[in-house]
């Protein structure tokens, strides 16, 4: 984000994509993180949580253990899936039996 954030503010998007008409408006997402104490401690817990999960991505690598990997990978999904199914703010998850059926036959062909 670093790096490409600066690039972004000059990409054009539709209005109701944005709320600044671009791709990414870096100074604005830095106030809202200083104004708003949930959201930063949601990127934070968001950056610790994909930090472990490239450790642990790290270890199977080094260890070769494939259903490890499966395992971290599956566990992923389904707590996203979860987490998104109770966050009662914009971006809630609806329960809908297709999609437990779809998370079923993921597990199975992952497996």
């Amino acid at each position: 984000m670093l790096a490409f954030g600066p690039i972004y503010k000059h990409i054009n998007v539709p209005q109701e994509f944005s709320n600044s008409g671009t791709l990414e408006n870096f100074k604005l997402a830095v106030q809202d993180l200083h104004t708003n104490e949930a959201l930063t401690r949601l990127v934070v817990l968001n950056a610790a949580l994909v930090g472990l999960a490239h450790v642990f991505g790290f270890a199977i690598i080094k260890y070769e253990d494939a259903v490890l990997q499966t395992t971290i990978t599956l566990t992923i999904i389904l707590t996203t899936w979860l987490f998104f199914l109770m966050w009662p703010y914009q971006g809630h998850e609806d329960f809908n039996g297709w999609t437990l059926l779809g998370m079923v036959m993921l597990a199975i062909g992952q497996y």
